[in-house]
Formats: C-alpha cells, sequence, structure tokens
C-alpha cells in the first residue's frame, strides 16, 4: 500500500510503553485523515502488531468541546470526562485530534490550564495514545514554541506523493466512487486525473485534487447523460404522439402498433447508448480540467512528445529573427521535461537583452 510506511511508524510509535504519541505533519490534501481511517481498517480487520489488537480509534472534536463551555470550568470539566473514560480503558483506545493546533490555548480563561496542558500529564506517563495531525506551518506557530507538549510526540513527516502513488490511491478509492455516481471509471480517467491535477492545479496537493477532480467529473458526466436521455425521450414522445390518425381503424391500429415498435427501438438505443455512456473516460477529465483553468481541451490531451517537438517552431512563429534565444529556452524546457535538470531546481534564469521584443517574447 502507498501508506505501508506510514503505517509501520505509526504501529512502531504505538506500541511504545511511554510517549506512544505521534503527530503527522503535512500539507492539508496529502493524506494525514486517510492514514489514519487506514489505520483503524487494519485494526478491524487484525493487520497489527499484538499491542494494537482490539484497540478503538476515538477521534476528538476540538469544536464541540469548546461551543458552550464559556463559564468557569465548563471546559475542564467535559475535558476531565473524556480522560477519565479514556483513562478506564486501561491503553485499549487511540484518540485522533485533526487539527491539534487548535489544542494549544482551547479553553484558557484566566487560568494558566487549556486543553494542551491537560493533555501533557497523561501523554508524559503513557497513559494515552493520541494521533495528531497538522501542517508544518501550524506546528512551527503554535506547537513547537510549547517544547513540553511537542516533545510528548513522535513527529512523522509526510509528503505529497507523487503521480504514480495517486494513481494507486485512486484505484483503490474507485470502486466507492463507482457506487455512488453508478458509473464505470475507467483507468485511463485515473491517470488523466493524476496528471492533469498534477500539471494545472497549482494550488492543491495531490492525492486530494486528483479525487476531487475524479468526483466532479463523475458528477458532471452523469448530470449530462441524464439531461441528454430525458431531452431524446421527450423528443421521441413528441414525435410519436403527433402522428396522424387515419381514416380507417385497421389502419389506426397499424399506424399504432408501428409507433409502439419505433418507440420502444427508440428507448433500446437510448438504453444502449446510457450504458455505453455510463464510464468516465480520460477526455471527460480533460473537460473538466479546461472549465476550471481556461486552457484548450486539444492542449490538456496533446502528448508533452508533440508539445515539446512543436515548442521551437511555435515560439519562432511569434517571435521573429531571434533563433539563439528560442533555441535557448526550447532547450532549457526540453532539458526540464526529459528529466536532466537537476530536481527542485528552476527551468532556467534568462536574461534577454536588446531594445525590442523581450516583453512580447516573455509572453
Amino acid at each position: 500500500s502507498v501508506y505501508a510506511s506510514m503505517w509501520l511508524a505509526s504501529f512502531q510509535v504505538m506500541s511504545r510503553m511511554s510517549k506512544a504519541n505521534c503527530l503527522l505533519i503535512g500539507e492539508p490534501g496529502v493524506g494525514k485523515t486517510a492514514v489514519v481511517e487506514g489505520l483503524a481498517k487494519r485494526i478491524v480487520d487484525g493487520d497489527v502488531p499484538d499491542a494494537l489488537l482490539g484497540v478503538q480509534v476515538f477521534s476528538l472534536d476540538v469544536g464541540s468541546l469548546l461551543s458552550g463551555s464559556s463559564m468557569r470550568g465548563e471546559f475542564e470539566r467535559r475535558m476531565k470526562g473524556i480522560l477519565d473514560y479514556l483513562f478506564a480503558s486501561d491503553r485499549s483506545t487511540i484518540l485522533f485530534i485533526d487539527e491539534i493546533h487548535t489544542l494549544m490555548g482551547a479553553g484558557k480563561a484566566d487560568g494558566p490550564m487549556d486543553a494542551a496542558n491537560l493533555l501533557k500529564p497523561a501523554l508524559a506517563r503513557g497513559a494515552l495514545r493520541v494521533i495528531g495531525a497538522t501542517t508544518r506551518a501550524e506546528y512551527r506557530k503554535h506547537i513547537e514554541r510549547d517544547m513540553a507538549f511537542a516533545r510528548r510526540f513522535v513527529t512523522i513527516e509526510m509528503k505529497e506523493p507523487d503521480v504514480a502513488k495517486t494513481i494507486i490511491m485512486l484505484k483503490g478509492i474507485r470502486k466507492n466512487l463507482e457506487n455512488h455516481h453508478k458509473l464505470t471509471i475507467t483507468d485511463g480517467a485515473l491517470v488523466a486525473a493524476a496528471t492533469l491535477s498534477d500539471r494545472y492545479i497549482k494550488s492543491r496537493q495531490l492525492p486530494d485534487k486528483a479525487i476531487d477532480l475524479i468526483d466532479d467529473a463523475c458528477a458532471i458526466k452523469k448530470v449530462k447523460s441524464l439531461r441528454r436521455l430525458m431531452n431524446e425521450r421527450a423528443a421521441n414522445e413528441e414525435k410519436n404522439g403527433n402522428g396522424g390518425s387515419g381514416d380507417a381503424s385497421s389502419s389506426a391500429n397499424g399506424d399504432g402498433e408501428k409507433k409502439r415498435d419505433d418507440l420502444e427501438k427508440l428507448e433500446a438505443e437510448i438504453a444502449k447508448e446510457a450504458e455505453d455512456a455510463d464510464a468516465l473516460t480520460d477526455a471527460d477529465v480533460a473537460d473538466v480540467v479546461s472549465l476550471r483553468t481556461g486552457i484548450p481541451v486539444n492542449k490538456l490531451t496533446e502528448t508533452d512528445r508533440q508539445r515539446l517537438l512543436s515548442l521551437p517552431a511555435s515560439l519562432q512563429a511569434q517571435v521573429i529573427g531571434q533563433e539563439e534565444a528560442v533555441e535557448a529556452v526550447a532547450n532549457a524546457i526540453i532539458r526540464s521535461r526529459a528529466g536532466l535538470a537537476r530536481r527542485n531546481a528552476p527551468i532556467g534564469t534568462f536574461l534577454f537583452l536588446g531594445s525590442t521584443g523581450k516583453l512580447h517574447f516573455s509572453n
């Protein structure tokens, strides 16, 4: 599994005698909550070390904990009730706290005690097993400042998965998406969702943006299919309902049977088209990305090789008489896309000199 290394690290920490607490740190959308959900599933399946067999996983809702606790002592009473319940389980529970940085200062009124301070003693002596999740920025801003709280946790860094791992994740949730949308999702659609979201949607992280793209494409596909079928059925009914009455009764009966046969044939054709249409393809995913980004669909589906081969010609068609500059920029881009450039380094740094054409070439 893609998250196998994360689960193994969590198993190792959770099996400790003291400070059996881990903190998942990663950007939004990289799958921190999915790791905990997968851990809970493996506990249910019994695919965990002996120290975690039969353990229950609870999620702490900090918002509900704070809601209506303005009266002095109310928050402490609620927090103590939760801790007493967990202590009574004798380490047979794991508490998951998403956005754990919200505990810092939570419930703090006039006194020095907040949720984090109430948890520190239990975390230190190993009476409580906690999995927290937060981002790197929030960890530095809130948790890292309180080293007494931070050192109770073993931090596990979660990085954004690459496209190949994202495709594996999408295949893992494909059945759930197909059951929800009543669609068949092709392998090409999964590959397109991972590659196109990685290339064109830069404001979010994999695998979250790829999953959202597939989900959105399925919803749009289903609505379009339903609208088309409704329009076709309405047109067929209108066509069959406006026929002539006929002069003779036998002629009318013959016309009615013919219309009925035609309608059944059309309905069978529509059903077959609907069955064929109920498959999400890479073209459908490209349509959604085009809708979000404004990039033409043909540019999204064109292969990298075709784009790279046509890059010098397309640049020279826009910038006349600057072959040296065009060649330098095109070669740098080709080297980068071929994997010959340094990882995480810029494609190139260029200084354009001259009286005219610098801004136009950059654009």
